[in-house]
């Protein structure tokens, strides 16, 4: 629900340059013009996004001061720069490339934003489990079904759910070796057939009026190799150390990249992508600044504070055999548990869809992460199963046999 645009804001004008052809096709002009006549004090100005460059120019002289958020392109540095030359200012004391604050203000969600962003998954969550246990039910009884057909009906259910938009990006519908394809994208013209011979990874989420979702489970509906289980079970340790993780306050997050990793690396494995991402609320499923990534912080990355929301993603992946991927969302909140002079932080799990038990080796996981999966499916079961049982009775069985605590 966002567009491309560039934005420019003094101490008197807000300007707003976009396509102005389809911001008035789609109706986004009309939503903006009604917002600015109910708020009465805000007024926005609109050009054309191809005029910011020469419009920027007309901003810039030797005296002007200017901060650019850090991704800004170096086109638009360049501008102010060699405007700022000209008027023999200086460049050091009148250029500030630093992140936008506005970012971070947007990465905080309020507590309304919250509120809805729970209430969003629970619902979401039922179209995930109808998916599951469709899938299932279809593939152990011989349906011919594609990686399209199958993300086409995941669409479906989802289509079906209060405030539904839209798809918050392309499903990932990976059946075997597609799995190991990290961004991978079937199409209908030679996707693969799933079945019951290797894994099958689907991320997807949904963009509702009142939030958005990001969710990956991995599953198996025939007999998973002994490799495919104890992989599946690392990730998933990994998985569960960093949603029970606690930390302190102003800690970056990469700084807890390494908890999803350690099961991991400790047989020497690993995975070519960043544990998590921050998921905007109605907005961007990828949103800045959180993340979490093995590179290393700069001193001014933003940290992780209460309101914030990413994934928690750890994966494995085999070119040429399989791929698995485990994601939930995260919400930072604050540590009641441990408040002391400190303040500490931890993670609320969001995401409310249970595990395939058949791709776990309780013999590999640890005692503390089992303990967190028996807490999750209990929520899972409590939270989601009375708004399922209304939508989907035999989706409702499918969630209490998913959920039944791992040691019975």
């Amino acid at each position: 629900p966002v567009f491309w645009a560039y934005g420019i804001v003094t101490q008197t004008r807000c300007i707003l340059f976009a396509n102005m052809e389809l911001m008035w096709k789609d109706g986004a002009m009309k939503f903006l013009e009604a917002q600015e006549n109910e708020q009465g004090n805000v007024h926005v100005e609109f050009y054309d996004y191809s005029n910011f460059h020469e419009v920027i120019e007309l901003f810039m002289d030797g005296d002007t001061k200017v901060w650019l958020d850090s991704r800004s392109g170096f086109d638009i540095y360049e501008i102010c720069r060699k405007k700022i030359e000209e008027g023999k200012g200086d460049i050091h004391s009148q250029i500030l490339v630093k992140d936008s604050p506005v970012m971070v203000k947007k990465a905080v969600k309020n507590e309304v934003e919250i509120a809805n962003m729970k209430k969003t998954h629970l619902h979401d969550a039922c179209a995930v489990i109808e998916y599951l246990h469709w899938l299932e039910k279809n593939i152990k009884e011989n349906t011919k079904l594609n990686e399209v057909e199958a993300a086409d009906q995941l669409e479906q259910f989802r289509s079906t759910l209060p405030d539904f938009v839209g798809l918050s990006f392309d499903t990932i519908s990976a059946y075997g070796p597609n799995g190991a394809i990290i961004h991978y994208k079937p199409d209908s013209s030679n996707c693969a057939v799933i079945s019951t011979d290797n894994l099958y990874l689907c991320d997807s989420g949904g963009q509702y009026k009142t939030g958005t979702t990001d969710i990956t489970r991995t599953v198996h509906f025939g007999k998973p190799s002994a490799h495919m289980i104890k992989t599946n079970t690392l990730v998933l340790e990994g998985h569960c150390q960093l949603a029970r993780a606690k930390f302190p306050e102003k800690l970056q997050p990469n700084k807890l990249d390494v908890l999803a990793r350690t099961p991991l690396w400790k047989l020497g494995l690993d995975y070519e992508h960043g544990t998590s991402h921050g998921v905007g609320a109605y907005l961007n499923v990828h949103e800045y600044p959180p993340s979490m990534t093995r590179r290393i912080s700069s001193e001014d990355s933003p940290p992780l504070l209460p309101g914030m929301i990413l994934s928690n993603e750890p994966g494995y992946y085999e070119e040429g055999n399989f791929g698995i991927r485990i994601e939930n969302l995260l919400l930072v909140k604050e540590c009641e548990e441990l408040s002391g002079k400190k303040k500490f932080l931890e993670f609320e799990t969001i995401s409310l869809v249970p595990f395939q038990r058949d791709l776990i080796d309780l013999d590999l996981l640890s005692d503390e992460a089992r303990q967190w999966v028996d807490s999750y499916h209990e929520r899972c079961l409590n939270e989601v199963g009375p708004i399922l049982k209304k939508r989907n009775e035999d989706a409702f069985n499918w969630l209490v046999n998913s959920c039944t605590p791992l040691k019975q």
